[in-house]
């Protein structure tokens, strides 16, 4: 990592071989699975302008070896951009979270189906009534945004606690 007063990026690469993980197109266990995946993630965290920034994206290509296609429901990019700050007794923070196109297997026969990308934005506030004692409420998925982790499943709308 680069670390300049209060600012510090990293840089991080993975790759990983996994065994037995979603073996669904083979329905006998004696046979394993293996899957593959790859990818880098870069961050940027600093102190200014009012508040902490916190800066995150990632790409994953992830893959069945056997059959060399993309593994269902990974995206390969995603993003985050979360801001923090306090006043007074108060912190406060902004999120937003973008998840990019993933496939997905749906029907019977299953078919490969595309999955859309989507945005999150979500806030919240903590104040602090004693150093012991603090009040949380928080929104997530502000904007009601409509989308989907797995073909034709429910995903919560917006939510406030």
């Amino acid at each position: 990592p680069f670390i300049f007063s209060r600012f510090r990026v990293d840089l991080c690469d993975a790759s990983m071989r996994l065994f037995n993980l979603l073996c669904a197109r083979d329905p006998h266990p004696s046979q394993a699975c293996e899957r593959r995946t790859v990818g880098a993630e870069f961050a940027v965290n600093f102190l200014g302008f009012g508040g902490k920034h916190d800066f995150n994206a990632s790409y994953t290509d992830a893959e069945d070896q056997a059959t060399n296609e993309q593994l269902i429901r990974r995206a390969k990019n995603k993003a985050s951009y979360t801001f923090t700050t306090s006043i007074a007794d108060t912190d406060i923070y902004s999120e937003i979270k973008y998840t990019g196109k993933r496939i997905d297997k749906a029907g019977w026969p299953s078919k490969i189906v595309d999955l859309d990308a989507y945005v999150h934005v979500n806030l919240g506030v903590n104040y602090a009534i004693t150093p012991e004692f603090k009040l949380n409420a928080r929104v997530t998925n502000l904007f009601d945004k409509e989308y989907q982790t797995i073909k034709n499943y429910n995903t919560q709308g917006q939510a406030f606690y």
